[in-house]
């Protein structure tokens, strides 16, 4: 039961992996909370009182709201997924609450230091993994695209010609992203370095390792970080800063959300507009500056 329900999430679905993880991971919690041995489960026999009581024991453990309010999708896709199976008659999830979620304000980093890192900070000698990570940083700030899908990138998805990349997102949705002409040149340069380390054509991603194998999103994470601590104490220093980075400045600079929700390849323009409250945080200090009455 739980590894067809794996299987729905990856094919149908097209959760990511680690999503898929997640979410089975608390499914096996929930059936361990009630005592039972996961064999002998029967998703029928649980009522809306034995989910609430779930909740309320994950909450006494102190464990995130974020966290217990993901658990609590977890199951409640979970017995959707049985409802259309016919597994079971009614869903013990569906009128329950979730905890409220504060949302938090992306972490971000301003023109000026992203400017002293691409130009000063983030030097480049003649060695492969120097050519990458500088690469991987101008790629990801200059596209705003995610981690996953620059692990992913095939060399198919540059289109020199058209000044393009074609990048498969979440849901295997795809969309188009502009490249510059500079940015552009250094993918040719990149590129030519890249094929010095790939053995043999067995693949065509553009990111590898030092060895020429595909690339992994660790390898990533830990390059970027290293990268953004040349100019920067935050605690949070991963990739998806550069993409923040990346959305905040188009909109600071008079993007439309709604453009901006097409290059980060949002479902909803709901996720796009977290970054209006950093904007509006910007105009109130030019207001501030500015009106003479304020």
């Amino acid at each position: 039961m739980i590894r067809l329900f794996t299987q729905y999430l990856q094919s149908e679905r097209r959760f990511s992996p680690n999503t898929v993880k997640a979410y089975v991971d608390d499914i096996e919690q929930f059936i361990s909370f009630l005592g039972i041995e996961l064999e002998a489960f029967d998703p029928s026999s649980v009522d809306h009182k034995q989910v609430r009581r779930w909740v309320v024991f994950l909450l006494e453990q102190k464990i995130a709201a974020r966290s217990v309010a993901r658990k609590v999708s977890a199951l409640r896709h979970f017995y959707r997924y049985l409802m259309r199976e016919g597994r079971v008659a009614s869903n013990p999830v569906s009128h329950l609450t979730a905890p409220k979620v504060q949302k938090k304000l992306p972490v971000f980093l301003d023109e000026e230091t992203i400017n002293r890192l691409l130009d000063s900070y983030l030097q480049v000698d003649d060695t492969f993994p120097s050519i990458r990570k500088k690469m991987m940083v101008e790629l990801l700030y200059t596209t705003g695209m995610r981690r996953g899908e620059l692990v992913a990138l095939s060399i198919s998805q540059i289109d020199f010609i058209q000044q393009q990349l074609r990048v498969i997102g979440k849901g295997d949705k795809e969309r188009i992203i502009p490249v510059p002409p500079h940015l552009l040149q250094m993918l040719r340069l990149y590129l030519e370095a890249r094929n010095k380390v790939v053995a043999e054509p067995d693949h065509q991603l553009v990111f590898v390792t030092n060895e020429g194998k595909p690339i992994y999103p660790k390898l990533v994470y830990n390059e970027i970080h290293e990268a953004l601590t040349l100019v920067s104490t935050m605690s949070k220093l991963s990739p998806h800063v550069l993409r923040h980075s990346f959305a905040t400045h188009l909109l600071n600079r008079g993007a439309d959300l709604i453009g901006i929700k097409e290059l980060l390849g949002h479902a909803n323009l709901g996720a796009t507009q977290i970054y209006t409250h950093i904007s509006f945080k910007k105009l109130k200090v030019i207001y501030n500056q500015a009106h003479p009455r304020a």
